[in-house]
């Protein structure tokens, strides 16, 4: 098995915005809130809509995602709950 052969990130278009553009504040205190960036280890990634291939199979590729939590009220949100909230 190879290991970390790839990186892998999916945003939708709302999703980018808000990561690039969109103030991060609780939706529940209006705090400012952290981002962190997370990853799982995945071996099923190698192969598109498309069918174009990227990785071999058994790679293992890091899929990445995005959360932020609230120091002030402790609320954990990901990017997509995000996005849908803000619009």
């Amino acid at each position: 098995m190879n290991h970390n052969k790839g990186i892998r990130y999916e945003f939708t278009f709302s999703e980018m915005v808000y990561l690039l553009f969109k103030k991060k504040v609780c939706p529940n205190c209006q705090e400012k809130m952290m981002k962190f960036k997370d990853y799982k280890i995945r071996t099923d990634l190698f192969d598109t809509a498309v069918g174009q291939h990227f990785f071999e199979a058994n790679t293992d590729v890091k899929d990445y995602s995005y959360h932020y939590i609230c120091p002030a009220c402790k609320s954990n949100f990901s990017l997509s709950e995000l996005a849908k909230r803000r619009g």
